[in-house]
């Protein structure tokens, strides 16, 4: 749907299991928001992302 793809590391992909198997839904659902944010607008959102440092600003 977004414009934009979101590639997990190995660690992200672990940790993202960690949670899940967790069992603790409100987390589970806060991740899902984060990554459906990044994929739609990545520069706005929850957790107040900023630029990178000496980034030109093109992704």
């Amino acid at each position: 749907m977004g414009k934009y793809i979101v590639q997990l590391s190995k660690r992200a992909v672990k940790d993202l299991k960690a949670i899940k198997k967790s069992g603790r839904k409100l987390d589970m659902e806060k991740v899902q928001t984060f990554l459906v944010e990044l994929e739609e607008h990545p520069r706005t959102g929850a957790g107040s992302p900023e630029q990178l440092k000496y980034h030109d600003g093109e992704i």
